[in-house]
């Protein structure tokens, strides 16, 4: 949802999670295409960067901050 970068990223994502909507990182596009680094990505700068996709969700500040902490990453929310 978001292409903020850096700390407005995790800034963000820690917004979202304080009103309450579950967020998951997302890979983003890179070079016109997906982060994932799939050719053959069907889902292209829209699909979860975690293991157990959506079902990772989370409100943690924690967990986000592991998250978006210098990542390129979009954020999701579930």
């Amino acid at each position: 949802m978001s292409a903020l970068r850096g700390s407005a990223t995790l800034e963000q994502a820690r917004v979202y999670a304080k009103l309450g909507m579950m967020v998951i990182p997302v890979h983003g596009i890179e070079a016109g295409k997906c982060g994932c680094k799939n050719g053959q990505c069907s889902s292209p700068g829209k699909h979860p960067r975690t293991p157990h996709g959506i079902k990772d969700a989370s409100l943690d500040s924690q967990i986000i901050k592991d998250w978006f902490s210098g990542a390129r990453a979009n954020i999701g929310i579930v």
